[in-house]
């Protein structure tokens, strides 16, 4: 058979195998007519006909195949998926295009915020436990040293020579009488013991001493009658480690004394100091235990210090998870049950460090008694032994939810813990997801603003790239950017006169916008001073682009100036600062205030044949005093103008504007010109916010001591806090600078040779 009757056999096959009977047989006999091997070899196949069987060509080498295999279709490659995708991209067309780039962004998007979102709580983790950490470390620190001042101080008094001798006698006295205990506590020595320990220590302080054979001599935590007993076993292997020589601060609560106490006497858990008794030779003959009633609040005191948040909570705790010092929470102990409402002291300040299975400040009570209930993971871990961190989270004593580190002083025997509540230090869940979807959501939609703007931008391209005409006005080249425009530099057609041209950034055109840009035109246009810049003509493109156009200015602008050739001489300044407050005159009278002088915004340059021409550019942010509320386009909610040169009253309140805003500004520049730095500076725009609304402004004289008094007086008028406090009015200004007697006057001369000295000729 060969391949051309071989491809026609299959052919009529995959056609006639999808059909009934009825139909296979018109098939047939229409595409086979006379050709009867054609037709026989068609039916054999299809008699044969098989879901499992393999057509194969005839120069397939392969053996042939069973009738039970089944053979899998082969994978497509790379490139035929490739070719698949095309096609259908291709029926999409370009809004098709557009829509899958769109997804795609957004899902790119969306993968770089949940990565985002991943490593920053990551970070953010880490950074807590550093700073748990390094808290535990300073609080660790912080009781070494009261607990080596403390024993220092008690093994100090046992080593005082009266101490000494009474104790001592007293335990020769238990010897003398046979153990005569009601001798030993009726003796003389027991008051006076007490009264030289009251002397060593300056106030009333508990105290017991033991002998070598573990006996009590004395105790003033219980009566008398304690007086020769033996220590419990807990009691024995402190006294133990005293005998050896060194002091030791012991953990102390009602059931872990030297000597067993009696049940009905208080004893709250706090820390105690042990310090060895020696005699005359040196030897040792007892010990000393000092409960100083004063050492629970000390050691709360030291705990307290160095707290990260308002929750933050350092304590200190025993082997039976008893708490030593004072909980930061007592009254909401109270509240919940967890101590006594009118207990202050004794067994009623007890806080066991359980976990009671829930939040008991928001209303869980658990089944069982706090006895039953487990200790907390803190108290768990830190009595086995293990220090440790948690920032994921775990309940308190309390049942809240906190972060922690803490740590067990094997030395002292007791344990260290600092905690913050999670819901201080970390967003609930739920605002977590609300934040990264608003986050991701924002993103979505600067994708979309950013393929507006693209095809925006290659319309004003085609519009100002092709052409460069905007009218009657060729485009030059583009000299500066501002917040909503760009503006160029242009020459127009038949006047031939270098022109500057602001356009309204494609990206930014909406109703506010456009309002607020024609408002900048028509107020700035109003304004014919000749220090103020000159607006020539405004209006829209076909094409919606909104302009204006203005005078254009070679020179430099008062920044330029401070920057290329440092702070300006006084006699200059009252020059130039002259100039700027006429321009402010004529607006000030019209009812309008600029709310953004700065030195960008004002340039020096040589006009109409006269040097240091003063310009007061940009009047964008211009407010009108007596607008109605429908005409004031600048959102009162939206800080409009420099941080650096705003007043006090309008970070208060953005709509805040008067004179007096554009005089605080004034003077503030005036400082940059003295004294070439800036009058507040900061690592942040909230430090620098933060001193212009209270820190007194420095007086220029500080750095610039050449600086006439009245000039620096007017400087620092200008830069009060309260606007009545600064001059009245602009031509106020204009007045303090004229009696200004004590400097050699700035004229055009002078002028005209600084520009010649420094300026090109073509700048000139």
């Amino acid at each position: 058979m060969t391949p051309e009757r071989y491809a026609r056999v299959k052919e009529l096959f995959l056609l006639a195998c999808e059909l009934d009977k009825s139909e296979r047989l018109a098939l047939l006999t229409e595409q086979c007519g006379s050709d009867a091997e054609l037709r026989k070899e068609v039916e054999s196949l299809l008699a044969h006909d098989n879901s499992q069987t393999l057509i194969r060509s005839d120069d397939d080498t392969l053996p042939s195949v069973h009738a039970g295999t089944i053979v899998q279709p082969a994978r497509r490659s790379m490139t035929h998926q490739l070719q698949t995708f095309s096609l259908l991209t291709k029926r999409l067309g370009p809004r098709g295009h557009l829509a899958i780039g769109a997804f795609v962004a957004c899902f790119l998007l969306m993968a770089i915020v949940l990565f985002v979102s991943h490593s920053v709580r990551a970070f953010q983790r880490t950074l807590r436990a550093e700073a748990l950490e390094e808290i535990l470390d300073a609080k660790s620190a912080g009781l070494e040293m009261w607990f080596d001042h403390e024993e220092e101080k008690i093994e100090s008094w046992a080593r005082s020579e009266e101490f000494q001798r009474l104790a001592n006698e007293l335990i020769q006295l238990a010897v003398a009488s046979d153990d005569d205990w009601v001798a030993v506590r009726d003796s003389p020595l027991q008051g006076l013991i007490q009264e030289e320990v009251y002397h060593l220590a300056g106030k009333k302080v508990d105290y017991a001493i033991w002998d070598r054979r573990n006996i009590a001599m004395a105790d003033s935590l219980g009566p008398l009658r304690l007086v020769g007993q033996n220590a419990t076993p807990f009691g024995a292997s402190v006294l133990a480690l005293i005998f050896e020589g060194k002091p030791q601060i012991l953990s102390y609560d009602k059931y872990h004394t030297i000597t067993k106490m009696e049940p009905l006497i208080d004893i709250e858990p706090h820390v105690g100091v042990m310090a060895p008794i020696r005699d005359a030779t040196g030897h040792i003959t007892g010990a000393v235990l000092v409960h100083d009633v004063d050492a629970r609040e000390q050691a709360s005191r030291i705990l307290r210090m160095v707290q990260m948040t308002r929750s933050g909570e350092s304590y200190v705790f025993n082997k039976q998870g008893v708490m030593l010092s004072d909980s930061r929470f007592a009254e909401q102990l109270r509240e919940i049950g967890l101590l006594p409402v009118d207990g202050h002291s004794g067994t009623a300040r007890v806080v066991h460090l359980r976990d009671p299975g829930g939040d008991m400040t928001k209303g869980y009570r658990p089944t069982e008694s706090l006895s039953s209930q487990p200790l907390t993971k803190m108290a768990r871990h830190a009595t086995a032994g293990e220090d440790g961190v948690d920032v994921e989270g775990y309940r308190d004593y309390r049942g809240v939810r906190v972060v922690g580190a803490w740590r067990w002083l094997d030395e002292h025997d007791i344990g260290l813990a600092t905690e913050f509540d999670m819901s201080e230090i970390e967003p609930r869940h739920g605002m977590v997801v609300i934040v990264e979807w608003t986050f991701f959501s924002l993103l979505a939609t600067c994708f979309g603003v950013i393929v507006y703007s693209y095809y925006s931008i290659l319309r004003l391209r085609s519009e100002l790239g092709e052409h460069h005409r905007l009218g009657q006005y060729t485009l030059e080249q583009q000299i500066g950017e501002g917040g909503m425009g760009k503006v160029f530099k242009a020459r127009h057609e038949f006047l031939k006169r270098p022109t500057a041209i602001k356009l309204l950034k494609p990206e930014l055109v909406d109703k506010l916008s456009i309002d607020r840009f024609e408002r900048e035109a028509s107020l700035a246009s109003q304004l014919t001073h000749p220090n103020t810049i000159d607006i020539y003509d405004y209006g829209a493109t076909p094409e919606g682009i909104f302009f204006f156009v203005m005078e254009y200015i070679e020179g430099l602008s008062l920044a330029e100036l401070v920057q290329q050739f440092g702070p300006v001489p006084p006699a200059r300044v009252v020059y130039l600062l002259h100039q700027i407050a006429d321009s402010l005159v004529e607006a000030h009278d019209k009812g309008m205030i600029h709310r953004d002088l700065k030195p960008q915004n004002i340039m020096i340059c040589h006009r109409g044949g006269k040097a240091d021409v003063i310009k007061v550019l940009d009047f964008g942010l211009v407010k009108q005093t007596h607008a109605s509320e429908s005409q004031q386009l600048t959102s009162s909610a939206v800080l409009a103008g420099t941080p650096l040169y705003i007043a006090p009253e309008r970070l208060r309140d953005p709509s805040n504007a008067s004179p007096q805003t554009d005089i605080y500004s004034l003077g503030a520049i005036t400082y940059f010109l003295l004294t070439g730095r800036d009058v507040f500076s900061g690592a942040s725009i909230a430090d620098i916010l933060y001193q212009v609304m209270n820190a007194a402004p420095p007086s220029p004289t500080e750095s610039q001591p050449h600086i006439p008094a009245e000039l620096n007086q007017l400087v620092l008028d200008c830069l009060a806090k309260n606007p009545g406090q600064r001059p009245g009015s602009a031509s106020e200004i204009i007045e303090t600078l004229d009696a200004i007697r004590s400097l050699d006057p700035w004229t055009p001369m002078k002028a005209r040779q600084w520009w010649n000295h420094h300026m090109s000729s073509e700048t000139a």
